[in-house]
């Protein structure tokens, strides 16, 4: 199966689709095994770094003012230090270091996957320790890679959004709400419940169950609970430190 009618059938038939990773976790750890998560980690790789070339302005634009807004409400920057500091960063903004710039585009390039990794140890953990089944992590790493192409129908619908509004507040889930102030733990919990974040978590759960053989309904629950608290944790944060 060539990527993209791998991609079309995990759209559309997603039950059949990760129905090789049950094939593939209960096989000795062969070499081969890598064909799970190695397409979908470059794929993954190369959405990050597309997605950076469209959004790089944007992203400048939004770092550099929330630089300038520290520095004025700073109480401990001097006023008469504060425009010179302002010019300062807008000479670093305008021509960055090459630290910078390969910071930058590394993080693109690495974002995905490492997301995507995160969540297989997510999924290793509820899987593997709490419902006590078996199953390798680089199994677990290849299903949520490939879950994780959700990503791409999500950056068509929202890149076109954010450069339209030049902001990165554009929501395609209770965050149209407009509920609290920005920056709220309610407004930034809201904000976090996003139909693609959904559709994604649903995906790995119907791929944990394929693997696990056992029902898609008890690690939709698991999934979700973990999700509401990374919500909850990030939503704390963020009003902490609004």
């Amino acid at each position: 199966m060539n990527l993209f009618s791998s991609i079309i059938s995990l759209f559309i038939a997603p039950g059949e689709f990760f129905e090789r990773f049950r094939d593939e976790s209960e096989l000795p750890d062969l070499p081969s095994q890598s064909s799970l998560y190695w397409p979908p980690v470059l794929v993954l790789a190369l959405v990050g770094i597309v997605s950076m070339v469209f959004l790089k302005d944007l992203v400048r634009d939004v770092q550099f003012e929330q630089s300038v807004s520290r520095i004025e409400n700073s109480s401990r920057i001097p006023e008469e230090k504060k425009e010179e500091l302002m010019l300062d960063m807008k000479d670093r903004f305008d021509n960055p270091s090459t630290a910078i710039t390969v910071i930058t585009w590394g993080s693109s390039l690495l974002s995905l996957p490492v997301r995507a990794a995160f969540m297989a140890l997510m999924a290793l953990l509820i899987g593997n320790f709490i419902f006590g089944g078996q199953a390798r992590f680089s199994t677990l790493f290849g299903l949520t890679a490939w879950s994780y192409f959700i990503n791409i129908p999500e950056l068509i619908v929202k890149i076109p959004l954010m450069l339209s509004k030049w902001s990165f507040e554009v929501y395609t889930g209770l965050g149209l709400l407009d509920i609290g102030e920005s920056g709220s733990f309610i407004h930034t919990f809201l904000a976090g419940i996003d139909l693609f974040s959904l559709w994604r978590l649903i995906l790995i759960a119907i791929g944990l169950g394929i693997v696990y053989r056992q029902g898609t309904g008890k690690y939709v629950g698991a999934l979700l609970i973990l999700w509401f608290l990374q919500l909850s944790i990030t939503a704390g944060l963020s009003a902490a430190f609004n």
